[in-house]
């Protein structure tokens, strides 16, 4: 669907027919157009039959070419300085039961040009692709291939799909792994072949079970390029009493951590089950503008940070409301204000839009 600056709809497409369709993430591409990215599934089927679906449009949503790659998932594509497309996503491994993260670059036709799955012994989903200054990317998503708890993961690609780093962050992480996945598709790698039959000892200087601290996953949102380089990823951490917390990871240009906090959004009892999710970040001369949700007991209110550089929060609000509030997405606008959108809940979920400053 698009809307005028009014927010009137300017046309409204619905694409498929193949019983079951979803897009994930859309962009507008360099000729005015429109691609994105979801998945197509076949029911009925045998086997089931899922694959990743990639789709680009002209500038009034008519269909210019669709593609279907062999994978599970497609949650977000980019357009590449050179007018190709980049797509991540997961795929499924049927025989040994565990999920890749899976990366596709194309041309401007939708051809494969290369591909790459990325993953150890358990389930890694890329959920989030950025182009990064240098003229590569960087894929944000999460891994518990290790510690068998969800934890963030950002790989760093050049602009030739070359693996740079890879990093996992996280709360329950032993102090001594090391950078954990591999390329199961590089032959040259050495310890592909110990990855395969299920020798995983090498990812550790030590061998220890010390927790850094008692959370059991944390799950990454939003991912944004910072001013000095690095990169600021958000999302959310569950702690072994179910308490949700916003968790926010700042790293530099190489990947290596400058800080990481957990904030506890709302004043309720420790008792109380509360959850905290920081959905998306925008990136400010000297700060950060943080979105996301918060819950306490069934209601979920919206709620908004604004942080310093080192991570001290200096504004804070929550949108309280009687009916449950959800926001996802977040940007600025040209009047300066911040727009925020998600959904509403009465008695059925409704698109929500919010502006707001920060005073």
């Amino acid at each position: 669907m698009k809307v005028t600056a009014k927010g009137d709809t300017d046309w409204f497409k619905s694409y498929g027919g193949y019983q079951f369709e979803n897009g994930y993430s859309v962009k507008q591409t360099s000729d005015g157009g429109y691609i994105f990215t979801g998945y197509r599934c076949t029911l009925g089927s045998t086997p089931y039959n899922q694959n990743v679906f990639l789709c680009r449009t002209d500038n009034h949503g008519n269909v210019l070419w669709d593609r279907i790659y062999q994978g599970e998932m497609g949650y977000d594509v980019i357009e590449t300085p050179d007018k190709d497309f980049i797509l991540v996503g997961s795929t499924y491994i049927s025989n040994v039961k565990r999920e890749d993260m899976l990366v596709i670059k194309t041309n401007s036709a939708g051809e494969m040009k290369w591909e790459k799955e990325i993953g150890g012994l358990g389930y890694d989903r890329a959920k989030k692709i950025i182009p990064t200054k240098d003229g590569g990317f960087l894929i944000s998503g999460w891994t518990d291939s290790l510690t068998k708890t969800e934890n963030y993961c950002l790989i760093k690609l050049n602009k030739s799909g070359n693996i740079l780093w890879q990093k996992i962050y996280g709360q329950y992480l032993n102090k001594a792994v090391k950078d954990t996945l591999i390329n199961l598709k590089d032959p040259y790698n050495k310890v592909t072949e110990n990855i395969t039959k299920g020798d995983t000892s090498y990812l550790y200087e030590t061998i220890t079970n010390e927790r850094i601290s008692g959370y059991t996953y944390c799950e990454p949102y939003d991912v944004k390029q910072t001013t000095d380089g690095g990169f600021m990823i958000v999302g959310s951490s569950v702690g072994i009493r179910n308490n949700q917390s916003a968790y926010v990871v700042k790293i530099n240009s190489k990947g290596d951590l400058q800080w990481q906090k957990n904030y506890i959004i709302n004043n309720s009892e420790p008792s109380e089950y509360t959850q905290a999710v920081a959905s998306s970040v925008i990136v400010l001369s000297s700060g950060y503008f943080i979105t996301g949700y918060t819950q306490v007991g069934k209601v979920f209110n919206i709620f908004t940070m604004n942080i310093s550089a080192s991570g001290k929060i200096l504004t804070q609000k929550i949108y309280h409301n009687t009916l449950s509030a959800v926001a996802f997405s977040s940007c600025i606008g040209k009047d300066g204000s911040y727009y925020m959108t998600g959904y509403q809940n009465d008695s059925l979920d409704k698109i929500l839009l919010l502006k707001t400053t920060i005073k």
